[in-house]
C-alpha cells in the first residue's frame, strides 16, 4: 500500500477512501492482469469478498500487454532507457522475473523502494521495479 494511504491525517487517505467506495457504483473493473495470473485476488473481488455493502461491479481483465521483440524494434518503446530493460529481461531464465510496476498514482519513498529491492535479493529473485520520478518520491 503505498505511504500516503497508511497516514489518516493525509489528503490522499482521504481520496482512497472515496475512491474505493465509488468504484463499487461503477458499471464495471478494468484490471490490468490476466486471471490465470493472479486466480485467488480475482476470484475474491468477483465474488463480492471485498466489497461488505452492496454488489461487486463485474471485472474485466486486460492485461498485461505483452509486446514481442519485433514489434519493440520498431515501435514507441524504441528508446534507450527501455532498450536496456527489455534487453535484461529478454537474457532472463524464463520465467524468472518479478516485475513491480506501480503505475502514475503509486508514490512510494526511495527508502521504502530500496525495502522492496532488499526483500527480493534476500529471495534471490530477479526483478526490476518501474516507476516514474513523480512516483519514486525522496
Amino acid at each position: 500500500m503505498p505511504e500516503p494511504f497508511l497516514d489518516r491525517n493525509q489528503p490522499a487517505y482521504d481520496f482512497f477512501l472515496d475512491y474505493s467506495d465509488s468504484i463499487t457504483k461503477s458499471n464495471g473493473i478494468i484490471v490490468n492482469t490476466f486471471e490465470s495470473l493472479e486466480a485467488p485476488a480475482i476470484r475474491a473481488i468477483a465474488s463480492g469478498a471485498c466489497v461488505t455493502n452492496g454488489k461487486t461491479p463485474p471485472l474485466y481483465c486486460i492485461g498485461p500487454l505483452i509486446v514481442d521483440a519485433k514489434d519493440r524494434a520498431g515501435g514507441a518503446l524504441d528508446h534507450e532507457s527501455s532498450s536496456k530493460c527489455m534487453t535484461w529481461l529478454d537474457a532472463q531464465p524464463s520465467p524468472s522475473v518479478v516485475l513491480l510496476c506501480f503505475g502514475s498514482r503509486g508514490a512510494f519513498s526511495r527508502p521504502r523502494l530500496k525495502e522492496i529491492a532488499i526483500g527480493l535479493e534476500r529471495y534471490m529473485l530477479y526483478y526490476q521495479i518501474l516507476c516514474n520520478t513523480v512516483t519514486c518520491t525522496k
